[in-house]
């Protein structure tokens, strides 16, 4: 079975290190849980203007994203019960292929090219062939089998599989899998 994962917000808590950033730089108080919206520009003080694609295109960022609490455990996890994992994100940057080597989710990462053939890159992720997804944003599930990954900015979408954690992430997988 073929197993999609989104990168950011799933794997990658590259909101905390854009809030981090933005906290020093505008002496604002914003925190994760206030996210609650996607154009989260919306969020920010007026000072801050359409800034916010800076901080995710800004290839130190990466050098301050930790994991998402289990993620790597569910990636290793699904390899053990052999299932192919391959990363679909809607932006490529050589520092997120770098950040997922270093962090051990990727198994054939080639330096000299910044490459992986377990990273897709892809606007439209419906396009991307497997058997499940898992992905942060409920439109990026469209014409998948998908488990919403919750994060404070989908909580008011109603998508009917969410996953409040990887444990729960791992179980749906197991479910779907009937193992």
């Amino acid at each position: 079975m073929r197993v999609l994962i989104d990168v950011d917000g799933v794997c990658a808590n590259l909101v905390d290190a854009v809030l981090d950033q933005y906290n020093y730089e505008y002496k604002d108080n914003l925190k994760y849980e206030n996210i609650n919206v996607w154009n989260m520009e919306t969020l920010f003080c007026d000072r801050f203007g359409k800034k916010i694609d800076y901080y995710f295109e800004d290839i130190n960022m990466y050098k301050k994203v930790k994991p998402i609490w289990r993620a790597l455990d569910g990636v290793l996890r699904f390899r053990a019960m052999g299932h192919e994992v391959v990363f679909v994100s809607s932006g490529f940057f050589p520092a997120k292929v770098e950040w997922l080597q270093k962090n051990g989710f990727l198994s054939d990462y080639r330096a000299d090219w910044h490459y992986s053939k377990e990273v897709i890159v892809a606007g439209d992720k419906s396009m991307i062939v497997g058997d499940i997804m898992i992905d942060d944003k409920p439109s990026n599930l469209i014409g998948h089998y998908g488990i919403l990954f919750d994060q404070p900015w989908n909580r008011k979408d109603p998508y009917p599989i969410r996953a409040l954690d990887w444990q729960g992430v791992v179980q749906k997988v197991r479910d779907y899998d009937g193992r």
